[in-house]
């Protein structure tokens, strides 16, 4: 059963609306018994995944705000859910700051909410993994705490071509995650086609590609899926700077840009392809922007009248 939360927020700083009609159940999950069964049923094969790849993995989860891009068919979403096992397995965290919500509600530990835009699976039962939420709205982005974001195909969420593309509210808290403690990974052809604000809290920057294709089965159909993966993962800024050609970065134009962290990682046999669908459909955010333009036809609605007090 879900409980509706009413909090007593700060004069002035709009907290009432944005808490208003936020749910418990939908925000956080306490560690208990039965769940912790669920997540033990989990397919796990870290004894097969070779121990450099297992390295590299942990080094890329340890970053909170990841950006995967590569054109279709390279293995961006595979990649960011090998990146993201850990959480489907269930990460447990702990915090007792006063000023968050869970800690108002009594809440100082549970494990790390999944709020995904594609369909999320239990590797090896079949059945909707137990931390997944469909992402279908800004709402979570808005008071989620400890949570991770996982923006599959960023054109459908935070296209940078779609003038206010993100809501103010959302703007304001998304460049406020470290506070919250959220992680965000996110996918897209390139990284000119999210957000400038998404942009510019991006940590790293991975680049995917996929090699040894399947073909067996797949002899009439261009798109044959990959089994091994490459990634390159850089540091964000230093990204940005060599596409653009800046002055800085003219010697470093000359050679190639220097990657953190180098992986090779091979999918038959992993969890990850059970974990989510290749072809699933990816949910929407914001099917209306800011600015009143519909994102299905294009055309504008206008605004209702505000009632609030």
């Amino acid at each position: 059963m879900k409980q509706e939360v009413q909090l007593a927020a700060p004069e002035g700083d709009g907290s009432e609306q944005r808490l208003r009609g936020a749910s418990r159940a939908e925000l956080f999950a306490p560690v208990t018994a039965e769940l912790r069964t669920q997540l033990a049923a989990m397919k796990d094969t870290k004894k097969w995944q070779r121990a450099r790849a297992r390295k590299s993995r942990r080094k890329l989860a340890g970053v909170p705000i990841i950006a995967l891009m590569g054109p279709n068919g390279s293995g961006k979403s595979a990649t960011a859910t090998f990146i993201l096992l850990d959480y489907f397995r269930g990460r447990i965290w702990h915090c007792e700051e006063p000023d968050h919500l869970h800690t108002q509600l009594g809440i100082v530990e549970g494990y790390f909410m999944i709020y995904s835009t594609v369909r999320l699976y239990l590797a090896g039962t079949g059945r909707p993994h137990p931390l997944y939420r469909k992402l279908d709205s800004w709402d979570p982005l808005l008071y989620a705490e400890h949570a991770v974001f996982f923006l599959d195909e960023i054109n459908g969420v935070a296209a940078s071509r779609n003038y206010s593309a993100l809501p103010v509210q959302v703007m304001t808290t998304i460049e406020q995650q470290r506070k919250t403690e959220n992680v965000i990974v996110y996918t897209g052809p390139r990284m000119a086609s999210a957000d400038t604000t998404l942009r510019g809290i991006t940590q790293l920057v991975i680049d995917c590609r996929s090699h040894m294709h399947v073909k067996k089965g797949h002899e009439l159909s261009p798109w044959k899926p990959g089994r091994l993966f490459h990634v390159r993962a850089f540091d964000a800024l230093d990204k940005e700077s060599f596409d653009k050609g800046d002055t800085s970065q003219k010697r470093l134009k000359q050679h190639r840009l220097r990657a953190k962290v180098v992986m090779w990682w091979w999918g038959p046999g992993s969890e990850v392809f059970e974990s989510y669908s290749t072809k699933g459909a990816v949910s929407r955010i914001g099917t209306v922007s800011d600015s009143g333009v519909c994102a299905h036809c294009g055309g504008t609605k206008t605004r209702h009248k505000c009632t609030c007090d």
